[in-house]
C-alpha cells in the first residue's frame, strides 16, 4: 500500500452501502477533528502540532469538534497512551473514524476505518482500533523491508 518512492499513497475501500462516509485522493481534513490527523499529529512533537494549529485553525466542523489546543494537546497525550485517535461525529455529523499511525516509516501516515455512527458503535472501536494496529504493523515491515 505505501509506496517507498512517493510521499503517501491513499488506497480506499469502499462500502457497497449507499449511505456511507467517502474520501476521495487529494481531500484535505483539519488535523483537529479526523482521527487521521490525529493520529498522526500525535506522533509529532508538541511545538510543531501548535505551529500547525496556529497556521490552520481550529474551525467548529460539528458540535463536537475540538476547538481549543490545550482540549487538542490532552486528546493527543490520551492517543498515545492509546494507540489509536477516534473521530467521535467532530468532522462529520453522523460520521465515526478511528485510526492508527504509521510510525518509524520517515512518513507522517496513518490508518482508518471510518463508517457511519449507526453502523459503527463505539463499544466496536477498541477491536476495529486492535485490527488497524495489526495492518499497521505489517505495513510498516513492508515499507522498511524487515
Amino acid at each position: 500500500i505505501l509506496d517507498r518512492n512517493r510521499v503517501s499513497y491513499i488506497e480506499i475501500v469502499e462500502s457497497p452501502k449507499s449511505v456511507r462516509l467517502a474520501a476521495r485522493p487529494g481531500d484535505r481534513d483539519p488535523i483537529h477533528c479526523t482521527a487521521l490527523g490525529k493520529a498522526i499529529a500525535s506522533t509529532l512533537d508538541v511545538d510543531r502540532v501548535k505551529a500547525i494549529l496556529a497556521a490552520e485553525g481550529m474551525p467548529r466542523r460539528t458540535r463536537t469538534t475540538i476547538t481549543s489546543v490545550r482540549a487538542y494537546l490532552s486528546e493527543l497525550d490520551r492517543i498515545r497512551e492509546l494507540g489509536y485517535a477516534i473521530d467521535d461525529q467532530e468532522n462529520e455529523e453522523e460520521g465515526r473514524c478511528v485510526a492508527v499511525p504509521l510510525p518509524g516509516i520517515g512518513l507522517p501516515a496513518s490508518i482508518s476505518l471510518s463508517a457511519p455512527a449507526s453502523r459503527f458503535a463505539t463499544d466496536e472501536v477498541p477491536a476495529v482500533a486492535a485490527e488497524l494496529k495489526r495492518a499497521a504493523e505489517a505495513l510498516v515491515k513492508d515499507f522498511s523491508g524487515t
